[in-house]
């Protein structure tokens, strides 16, 4: 059993909601016309129904997304793959879901429905998505650069060795710096 101390986790849920969910509608149904006349037994039943189709399919995993791409009242539905809520800590959900998520190792589903304030779910705890960074630079090649041609054609000369008029090869570190700088 996971430690419910971990930073992070990620799951897929399936989310079937019913007439004592906080917000009676979904992104099916805008209205919640069915969500109105559906009880907390009908969600559990439903899904219940669809945990037992995963656990006899050859691939439990794609059909945990393929059933919440169709019948998840959660708009996670749409995200790829269906029913995924990205990486999360304990205090980002309500508790009952955090603690049944931070319950499963990797690849496990939960056996029974679990309930929060938004309807029954089905939770699949998944591998955590890697930290993203995004970085950008700006390069001013100078003499001790280890390639001094620009790859940027605009800013070459024949020889891809001229930048403003002044050669790479002959540019310093230090007035590399000061064009830096400048901008």
């Amino acid at each position: 059993m996971a430690a419910m101390n971990e930073q992070k986790v990620r799951a897929s849920h399936i989310l079937v909601k019913h007439k004592e969910s906080r917000r009676l509608a979904s992104w099916k149904d805008k209205d919640g016309k069915e969500l109105k006349q559906r009880t907390v037994k009908q969600a559990d039943e439903i899904l219940m129904g669809y945990l037992k189709t995963i656990q006899s399919s050859n691939d439990p995993i794609s059909k945990f997304h393929e059933i919440a791409s169709v019948y998840s009242d959660c708009s996670s539905a749409n995200a790829d793959p269906a029913g995924d809520l990205g990486n999360f800590s304990f205090e980002e959900m309500q508790k009952p879901f955090s603690e049944a998520t931070f319950g499963l190792k990797v690849g496990e589903i939960t056996g029974a429905v679990v309930h929060t304030a938004s309807g029954s779910h089905l939770i699949m705890r998944t591998k955590l998505k890697p930290t993203q960074v995004r970085a950008s630079h700006i390069l001013v090649k100078h003499q001790k650069s280890r390639n001094p041609v620009s790859r940027n054609i605009a800013n070459n000369g024949e020889d891809g060795s001229k930048l403003d008029g002044k050669t790479i090869k002959t540019r310093t570190e230090e007035e590399a710096d000061k064009i830096l700088l400048e901008w």
